[in-house]
């Protein structure tokens, strides 16, 4: 099976956000997905207002997040969460936050299967 190159990824995560306000990946535990994910918010930074990152695996981070529609209600631009699963409560939340983005905001979901 040949490997992929991280630049194809990239080009896939574009391609997909042409079509989608959310992108999710999702794999086993570290193969790389949080660096993908930042690797894209440093390759595409002009393209978006702002860029937020949150790792449910910062405690500081799950109590944001906990209150999704203060934490996050109001951002705009690329907005990643990393390691979702732990905490699929937002799930709801983020589906309604989709609907409500403006046309250059997208959202990144990172989570370990």
């Amino acid at each position: 099976m040949p490997i992929i190159k991280r630049i194809e990824y990239l080009d896939q995560i574009t391609s997909l956000f042409k079509t989608s306000k959310i992108v999710v990946l999702v794999g086993p535990n570290q193969v790389g997905k949080s660096s993908l994910a930042k690797t894209y918010a440093k390759v595409n930074s002009k393209k978006f207002i702002n860029i937020h990152f949150f790792d449910l695996e910062d405690p500081t981070d799950v109590t944001l997040l906990e209150n999704a529609k203060l934490a996050i209600g109001s951002l705009e631009g690329l907005i990643i969460i990393d390691e979702l699963q732990r905490l699929p409560g937002l799930f709801p939340y983020i589906r309604v936050k989709a609907d409500t983005l403006q046309k250059n905001s997208r959202i990144l979901l990172l989570g370990s299967a």
